[in-house]
């Protein structure tokens, strides 16, 4: 499957999204958005005048959770930021799901998460910390669902 072809449907499930990507001097800007997805692949995206964004690397992200933060999806496209005749387009090149795609999606975060978590504890030659699962299971009982 190919970046456009996951970031369409992908799109369908989130309001809106940020796309990120640099100014004139080469600082990041971020902005929200609801980008359009284009029948040649492209992504439309109305830039606001504010940012000053300029063609080149840009990334596009979204996420959405309820109310106590479960029910996590997001997904994170990396592309470029190209003008067009009809203005700024982003061009998808890689697409992932970061929370919540596939349940082979998931196990594939959870892993890189465990591994990046390990790297960084074994690098500072620290403990691993104790987890105080009593009290955070009593919190979630008192917490109303």
């Amino acid at each position: 499957m190919t970046a456009t072809s996951q970031l369409g449907p992908a799109l369908g499930q989130f309001p809106s999204a940020v796309v990120t990507g640099t100014d004139p001097d080469g600082y990041p800007v971020s902005f929200r958005c609801r980008p359009v997805k284009d029948p040649s692949g492209v992504l439309r995206i109305e830039v606001p005048a504010w940012t000053g964004l300029v063609p080149g690397p840009a990334s596009l992200m979204a996420h959405i959770h309820d109310e106590q933060v479960w029910n996590q999806r997001s997904f994170v496209s990396k592309g470029t930021i190209e003008v067009t005749g009809d203005g700024l387009v982003f061009r998808p090149a890689t697409f992932a799901w970061t929370m919540g795609g596939s349940a082979l999606d998931t196990l594939r975060q959870l892993r890189k998460f465990r591994r990046t978590a390990v790297r960084y504890i074994e690098r500072r030659g620290m403990a691993w910390p104790a987890v105080p699962w009593d009290a955070i299971k009593a919190a979630k009982k008192a917490t109303p669902h």
